[in-house]
């Protein structure tokens, strides 16, 4: 499978993009050390012609922020911190999705319409403003004293446990109902009359059918986890902690992930006067997102292909089965 994936352009445009993302904010970190240029000053023939923030034209590339600070810097600074969150957060929630689905699929299947009659109403929660009551008390500290509650190691565990089980429910009853529709096949059938046990039928017969549909899950995981971040940027929960400063007037971002990024924008009105603090955040956010679609578009064809190549080769033999017209003998008394 991943060979195939790999002769497929779109997947390989995505799994380009984020690599470069990654390695690029890497070595800029090992070798910069994180240090982001500022231009505080448009400068013009040794005279001072306009204070930050600096359009793309007059800071290229991407302008500056109310601080000088360089919003390229930012951006490439963010993406191992945003990317990397991401990740986490997903090996976190299909880490513990997988095996309570994995219960569901192989000894509560039975039990299907009950279960899935309780956790699918969690489909139509808005995620975006469960995680947002959760989370505010953490992420932002006292308004008047500006003093948090918990230290940035908390704040940031607390943040990617609850991101990550939020979603735990959903993607186990999706991951045990996919075990379970393979398992009512019948070769799992015959399996079990042969004397295979749970396991075994699990990782000889299940395993290799569920792969490649668990990939399509992953993938899906991890573009809703890049949304719900770019959501509670919007609504000023930064990861790590909002920095208020002026008892709530001008906020900040602990880190320089993204959706922080996207959430300092909304400062003032600075998404309308100033719009390149806006949509360059959000165009790299959506040019992730879109490499993650990418990647899981060709996943889907490549199940598909291998899908039809394996009923080609069902019908293939059977159409080699000689009939009895086709055999070189006669039948007595026939």
């Amino acid at each position: 499978m991943i060979r195939r994936l790999m002769k497929r352009p779109m997947f390989v445009i995505g799994f380009i993009f984020i690599c470069g993302l990654l390695v690029a904010s890497i070595l800029y970190s090992l070798i910069w050390h994180d240090h982001i240029p500022e231009n505080l000053f448009l400068i013009r023939n040794g005279q001072m012609v306009k204070p930050a923030p600096l359009s793309p034209l007059e800071a290229p590339p991407l302008g500056t922020d109310m601080r000088g600070n360089s919003l390229a810097a930012m951006l490439l600074i963010g993406a191992k911190f945003t990317l990397g969150i991401a990740f986490i957060i997903t090996l976190i929630r299909l880490s513990f999705a997988s095996f309570l689905g994995w219960i569901y699929g192989m000894y509560l299947y039975r039990f299907r319409r009950t279960i899935t009659g309780l956790l699918d109403g969690m489909h139509y929660i808005p995620v975006t403003i469960l995680a947002f009551v959760i989370l505010a008390p953490v992420l932002k500290p006292d308004i008047m004293t500006e003093i948090y509650m918990y230290s940035r190691t908390e704040r940031e565990i607390a943040e990617i446990i609850i991101i990550a089980a939020i979603g735990i429910p959903v993607a186990a009853l999706d991951i045990g109902n996919l075990i379970g529709e393979i398992k009512q096949r019948d070769f799992i059938t015959s399996a079990k009359v042969l004397g295979a046990n749970s396991l075994q039928i699990f990782w000889n017969e299940i395993r290799p059918h569920f792969i490649p549909k668990f990939s399509l899950i992953c993938i899906q995981q991890l573009i809703q986890v890049m949304i719900l971040l770019a959501h509670l940027g919007v609504l000023s929960l930064f990861f790590g902690g909002t920095i208020l400063q002026g008892r709530g007037s001008s906020i900040h971002s602990v880190s320089d992930e993204w959706s922080g990024l996207i959430g300092l924008a909304f400062q003032e009105g600075q998404a309308t006067t100033e719009p390149w603090l806006f949509f360059a955040p959000v165009i790299t956010f959506t040019l992730a997102i879109l490499a993650f679609s990418f990647m899981l578009e060709d996943v889907k064809k490549v199940m598909g292909e291998r899908g039809g190549t394996v009923q080609k080769k069902v019908r293939d033999k059977k159409s080699a089965v000689p009939t009895d017209k086709e055999t070189n003998f006669d039948f007595l008394n026939r």
